[in-house]
């Protein structure tokens, strides 16, 4: 199933949608229809969760009813075929099985004290860094979360504001955005990743608004691997569950959150 719906509700109702019927979710790299049609040539699709998809669900917001619901999935099943950055190279294609995605969310959930607020995020859950602390962090740990996803300093001020936001998942570049506005952001959790946090902006946050900025070191083939607050320490802090090693001057990673094709490591 290709999932490109927009929005963290349709994106959440697609992806347990499919896993409940058996289905690989691909998440492409991008929205270019020429990325989009190659996926179509290349896998045998059974259905696009789209714009026009999403479109069609009934507002979450008109339903008050609710009630309990147990989720059976299969651990090993695939979850998703999800796409590395292209940093270091062409994309390549992941494969995470739901056990991979459910343990990396545990594990993130039982290392902090996250506040009761709703999660915000100015990162998509296309990629792995936003499916994982801004969809399965949320569901492991009875959180809410906002739908949209602000990208511009006065939208994600307003959206922090507006919803009372405990926690912010963003991105340096925009860490250093918001502290040229004249906003109190004091009391919100902040984590950062997708690109190294510079020591200046984390301890310009703190200095600003008296809280630290939680940076994760990671990649799509590895999931989380340590944090660190950048403005006290340059040291890494492997998750629990990560076991690091050096093999011919290169970072070993063995842990729970990968696939099962490196079993033996990364």
């Amino acid at each position: 199933m290709l999932l490109t719906c927009p929005g963290r509700y349709g994106f959440a109702v697609a992806l347990l949608a499919s896993w409940l019927k058996g289905k690989a979710v691909i998440l492409p790299p991008n929205q270019l229809e020429h990325t989009l049609t190659t996926i179509r040539e290349e896998y045998p699709l059974t259905f696009e969760c789209d714009l026009d998809w999403g479109q069609r669900l009934a507002d979450p917001r008109t339903d008050h009813a609710h009630g309990e619901w147990n989720v059976n999935l299969t651990p090993s099943r695939t979850a998703v075929k999800i796409f590395t950055s292209g940093s270091s190279g062409n994309p390549k294609v992941i494969h995470k099985s739901i056990a991979n995605l459910l343990e990396e969310a545990r594990e993130i959930r039982d290392c902090f004290e996250w506040p009761s607020g709703p999660i915000v995020a100015s990162v998509t859950p296309q990629h792995l860094y936003g499916l994982t602390f801004s969809l399965m962090l949320p569901w492991v740990s009875n959180l809410p979360w906002i739908d949209h996803t602000p990208l511009f300093a006065q939208d994600l001020l307003q959206t922090l504001k507006e919803t009372g936001a405990g926690t912010f998942i963003s991105v340096p570049a925009q860490y250093r955005a918001l502290l040229e506005e004249e906003a109190d952001l004091r009391g919100l959790m902040c984590v950062s990743a997708a690109a190294p946090l510079s020591k200046q902006t984390a301890t310009q946050w703190q200095r600003q608004f008296g809280a630290q900025i939680m940076e994760i070191y990671g990649s799509t083939e590895t999931g989380v691997v340590a944090f660190r607050h950048t403005e006290s320490s340059e040291t890494w802090t492997p998750f629990p569950r990560v076991k690091l090693s050096l093999k011919k001057e290169l970072l070993w990673v063995q842990s729970p959150f990968m696939s099962p094709e490196w079993e033996a490591g990364f």
